[in-house]
């Protein structure tokens, strides 16, 4: 058989390389910012938290996507580093933030699979947070459904040690994988965030909008805050209305916004 070399994959993984490589002193040189996503009321409007998305501007490859460096970090055991970066900035941010949307807005972070393995991982994310003069409840913390069921023990201990420790704790991207249910029930959860293709033909397909209802039924029965992710549009925001005490994240009210005073607040 006759092997052919794809450039594009070999360039892709040159890019890669470089990245991880830099990665290092983009910390160092103010290149790595967060940018902030508002998770609104819609019965009442307000801003109840915010999510915390990291954005790498590297100065050669300009804005680099979550998806072409997160996944590498993590491969190399290096996310926490990141994450505690993340929760840090934000705990320096959170007067600005409550400034911005309300004196009783919470920040939410990401946190990995890896970060769930260390046994000190509680206790340094507190301190982490009370450095910086804020509190556990300050935060909500997010969990991908795929890191929580490597290994299930492990991750109802770290989970209920961070829940101890005063943090809230939400389940990302729920119905996105086998065992959503499981999940719900299993881990001391705060909150589920509905993943976004739920929303999908949402407005035409009765189907869709039956399954819809029915998962905002069983998280609320479970007495979890509900947020539905990537609503864009008017028409959506409407027809969710309907729902009592759902919140909503996504582009309909705009871009993530950088509180970075050196930034401008508009870019994301």
């Amino acid at each position: 058989t006759l092997n052919f070399y794809d450039n594009t994959v070999g360039e892709h993984q040159r890019h890669q390389q470089l990245l991880m490589l830099d990665l290092e002193d983009a910390f160092t040189s103010n290149q790595i910012h967060l940018a902030y996503q508002p998770k609104v009321s819609l019965n009442s409007g307000q801003t109840e938290s915010v999510e915390a998305l990291v954005r790498w501007y590297h100065p050669q490859f300009q804005l680099i996507p979550p998806g072409d460096w997160i996944p590498l970090v993590e491969e190399l055991g290096s996310i926490t580093r990141v994450t505690r970066w993340v929760l840090g900035r934000a705990a320096a941010d959170l007067a600005r933030i409550r400034n911005r949307y309300g004196v009783g807005t919470r920040v939410a972070i990401n946190i990995s699979a890896r970060d769930l393995a260390l046994p000190e991982l509680a206790d340094s994310l507190e301190g982490i947070v009370r450095h910086h003069g804020g509190m556990p409840q300050d935060f909500i913390l997010e969990i991908t459904e795929t890191a929580v069921i490597e290994n299930l023990e492990l991750t109802t201990e770290r989970l209920g040690q961070l829940r101890r420790n005063g943090f809230s704790l939400a389940l990302d991207d729920f119905g996105t994988g086998t065992s959503s249910l499981s999940a719900l029930t299993e881990f001391p959860l705060d909150e589920v965030k509905i993943d976004r293709r739920f929303l999908t033909r949402i407005l035409a397909d009765q189907n869709r909008q039956k399954v819809f209802r029915t998962t905002v039924e069983l998280a609320q029965s479970l007495s979890l805050d509900t947020v539905v992710e990537g609503i864009e549009d008017e028409q959506t925001v409407q027809w969710l209305r309907q729902f009592t005490d759902l919140k909503g994240q996504g582009f309909f009210w705009g871009q993530p916004v950088m509180l970075d005073p050196d930034q401008d607040e508009t870019q994301g």
